[in-house]
């Protein structure tokens, strides 16, 4: 088994434990059983995050680079619909405006992989 293959497998595990806890929090609601695969399925994703090559750190930086410029941009333009509706209280202005929010935030995490992949590609041109 290669350590890309390892890695991946690792990845797809850990998001597989995340995916069913997530499952049984939305079927029978929060338990504190739900505690341990939630915290293997983050354990399990920490190797995907490490050990890259140069090239692959590059790519990968360029992919959160992008991917949050996209998620800003769509979050910017959800507020622009918002803003230009006559009744900013109705039930899709309210959708709208939420939408846009969970997008900013998903940019703002997209921001800090960004740095992180940003950092290890500026200590491995050191």
């Amino acid at each position: 088994m290669t350590r890309t293959s390892l890695r991946l497998a690792c990845a797809g595990f850990g998001a597989l434990l995340l995916v069913l806890a997530a499952a049984y929090i939305r079927m029978a609601g929060p338990a504190r059983l739900v505690v341990l695969p939630i915290t293997l399925g983050l354990l399990m994703l920490v190797p995907a995050a490490f050990g890259e090559r140069r090239d692959a750190i590059e790519e990968a930086c360029l992919r959160f680079r992008n991917a949050a410029f996209a998620c800003f941009g769509t979050a910017i333009a959800l507020l622009t619909f918002v803003m230009s509706l006559r009744d900013r209280h109705s039930a899709v202005a309210q959708h709208a405006a939420s939408l846009g929010a969970a997008v900013w935030l998903v940019a703002m995490l997209m921001t800090f992989c960004f740095a992180f992949y940003a950092t290890k590609r500026r200590s491995a041109l050191d």
